[in-house]
């Protein structure tokens, strides 16, 4: 049997004041549970009365769940939410639950069971004591807080910037709830279709008024408790999908040091557009070659000892504790992790029951488990196999194979020891003779996902073959690199793999030209 805490504010103007008496003695009415009334003398508005509310309530009880007046429910609501409480209530990843989602934001892999998102959400909600510490900073603050971590705060769509900046002149509240998640890499769950209809959408509505919600499908019945909760893990689609709703930041920019900014910004004002031409963190792509020799003929190649020498000595830093990561050998101050590569790992770690084996191909010293290493130390456990160059493997296990880095020189080399469950292919493809023979080569594998990222593509019908090269300020160097055609890419491993998500490459530069940078998660059809 539930308990209630009634918070009722004080009448807005002296026309309200005989609505706000009914609807009062409607709550000393209720008899089939024990109501705890606050009548307030004052109008507190919407915000302020539910940081006040929810704050009173969790100094007294671990737990709570939230109802606004005009929100209404399933049968069955309460009790599920309610299981979800009692489930994640000891498990720090998890920050609250609801039981509202909507079709434009629920991924394409959701059927019957709940999910986890990092944007949390307002619209009947459940949360724990531990998770509302933080709660009394604002929401703005909370969002610099997290650009200062290299959080993007768009992440999960640019209407959370402008309520940020709107929440205390407009008495809001929840945008701060939200960022406090995001800035502890929390998640919500949400049910795998709505439970709650909001009744508010009119104009005496104090914050519902937007009609990008207007309205749910009609309600259906309350989703059975799962018999197996999911493991708290973000599903990878959830960002995007809800930037493609609230749109994403005006202007895409890396975030990386004042440094790698300012050569960025330089390779962009200097290099002169070609068809293919891009920037990659500063890269520049330009030419067009007829075959990989005469694109070879024109490079200085990517396996140097100047390359070697600088990626360890970066690291070396890293793993010691001096600097979070490295990427291009520029050492960053911060960590800035993989998004949206890593939720594509989290993704698969949660069908795994929270173990990841990932062969991350051309994977360099361990970078990308470097840059990441910190939230996957959240998961069970981790198994991190590099697959490179000879002189890569052998400093690799000389001065890094320890815990979970392994470094092979082959593919068959790794699967001989190892049972990846997906493989990394990060800024790779586009620098192998024969990509598609290698995608072709991975069908043939155990291997059921495939994550792509910081690769080359257009819309035009043909790959198309260019030079990259990489600024001094960086290390000297040249290599061939092929501008995918998105159409024939597909259309080659379509029947080998489906695709899950897709998605712009974090490292991605605003440009006019032709080429851009992209990613996707792929996972293996069933035969």
């Amino acid at each position: 049997m539930p308990l209630i805490y009634a918070f009722s504010d004080g009448p807005a103007s002296a026309d309200k004041a005989e609505a706000v008496a009914t609807v009062r003695a409607m709550l000393r009415a209720i008899d089939w549970c024990e109501v705890i009334l606050c009548e307030r003398e004052t109008n507190f508005g919407l915000g302020r009365s539910i940081l006040a509310g929810v704050t009173e309530v969790l100094t007294k009880h671990e737990s709570a769940i939230v109802f606004e007046d005009d929100l209404i429910c399933v049968p069955g609501t309460y009790q599920y939410l309610s299981a979800a409480l009692d489930q994640y209530r000891h498990d720090d990843r998890v920050m609250s639950v609801t039981g509202w989602t909507h079709p434009r934001v629920t991924p394409g892999d959701v059927t019957v069971s709940p999910y986890f998102d990092g944007r949390a959400e307002c619209w009947v909600w459940g949360t724990w004591a531990r998770a509302w510490k933080g709660m009394d900073v604002d929401a703005r603050t909370l969002m610099e807080q997290c650009r200062d971590k290299g959080i993007d705060i768009y992440k999960y769509g640019a209407d959370l910037v402008t309520m940020a900046e709107a929440e205390l002149a407009q008495n809001i509240w929840a945008v701060r709830m939200l960022y406090l998640h995001i800035l502890n890499g929390g998640v919500c769950l949400r049910p795998p279709w709505s439970m709650v209809e909001h009744i508010g959408f009119d104009a005496s509505a104090t914050n519902a008024r937007d009609e990008l919600w207007l309205r749910n499908p009609e309600l259906k019945d309350c989703p059975a408790l799962p018999a197996k909760w999911p493991e708290p893990i973000e599903n990878p689609e959830c960002a995007g999908l809800h930037r493609k709703v609230a749109g994403g930041a005006p202007i895409r920019t890396n975030p990386v040091t004042k440094f790698a900014r300012r050569v960025a910004s330089k390779i962009v004002r200097t290099v002169k557009p070609t068809p293919v031409d891009s920037v990659h963190a500063g890269h520049g792509l330009s030419g067009d070659y007829a075959s990989w020799n005469l694109a070879s003929a024109a490079s200085s190649g990517y396996d140097s000892a100047l390359i070697l020498d600088k990626t360890r000595d970066a690291l070396l830093r890293v793993r010691d504790g001096h600097a979070p990561y490295e990427r291009d050998s520029v050492v960053f101050n911060e960590i800035q992790y993989a998004w949206p590569l890593l939720s594509g790992l989290m993704w698969v770690a949660a069908r795994s029951h929270g173990r990841l084996n990932v062969l991350d191909l051309g994977g360099s010293l361990g970078s990308t488990y470097f840059q990441n290493r910190e939230f996957l130390s959240s998961l069970q456990s981790v198994r991190w196999n590099v697959v490179e160059q000879p002189g890569h493997v052998a400093m690799g296990k000389e001065h890094f194979e320890s815990g979970p880095l392994h470094f092979y020189h082959s593919i068959d080399a790794c699967l001989a020891e190892s049972t990846p469950d997906v493989m990394l292919l990060s800024s790779v493809l586009q620098y192998l003779e024969k990509p598609y023979d290698l995608i072709r080569q991975i069908g043939e594998t155990s291997i059921e996902h495939l994550i792509i990222d910081r690769t080359s593509f257009w819309d035009g019908p043909l790959d198309r073959l260019s030079v990259q090269t990489v600024p001094p300020s960086i290390y000297s160097a040249s290599y061939p690199i092929w501008v995918f055609s998105k159409q024939r890419f597909d259309n080659s491993v379509s029947d080998t793999w489906e695709t899950m998500a897709e998605f712009d490459s974090i490292d991605a530069l605003p440009n006019h030209m032709s080429a851009v940078w992209r990613g996707m998660i792929l996972k293996r059809r069933e035969k």
